[in-house]
């Protein structure tokens, strides 16, 4: 019995070591300028934006202190913030 044991209760304790170590914030993704940007560039930025933001959502599921926490929403907002701005000034190049 205790062979059997052994294997699983070393298993959960991995299983629970890696749901632990997993808990790392998002790195912030490249925002590119948009004034200077191509379509793609901008399609491709977005899609790193979206994927941080989701991230960024599993991260404050496990965040362990509201410090934490509170550095994810404003990294959030920022990454946000940056990519309306370039966003903006790449749909304004479009216009000339």
């Amino acid at each position: 019995m205790k062979k059997v044991l052994t294997p699983l209760v070393l298993a959960l304790g991995v299983l629970n070591a890696s749901s632990v170590l997993a808990c790392d914030p998002p790195e912030k993704p490249v925002i590119p300028d948009g004034d200077n940007s191509t379509e793609a560039q901008m399609l491709a930025a977005k899609a790193e934006v979206d994927n941080y933001l989701e991230a960024g959502q599993s991260y404050l599921s496990c965040a362990k202190s509201d410090r934490a926490h509170n550095r994810m929403v404003k990294n959030m907002e920022n990454v946000g913030l940056k990519f309306n701005l370039a966003l903006r000034r790449f749909k304004k190049s479009q216009q000339v």
